[in-house]
């Protein structure tokens, strides 16, 4: 699912992520909040949860 794509997702699962072929997208030092690959939306963390409704839902209008 995340093999060559481009993502972002909790600190705690970067190796996971790397490990199965996707590329982790960082803001400094931390990871960005959303990001969009394609048809592909991640968010970080539950916390990001209204900033991730926004983004999914502007894919559709």
């Amino acid at each position: 699912l995340i093999k060559e794509r481009k993502v972002t997702c909790a600190h705690n699962i970067i190796c996971d992520v790397e490990n199965a072929g996707g590329t982790v997208v960082y803001d400094g030092d931390e990871t960005v909040a959303t990001y969009i690959d394609g048809n592909l939306i991640t968010g970080k963390h539950p916390g990001v949860v209204e900033e991730f409704m926004q983004v999914f839902l502007q894919q559709f209008s």
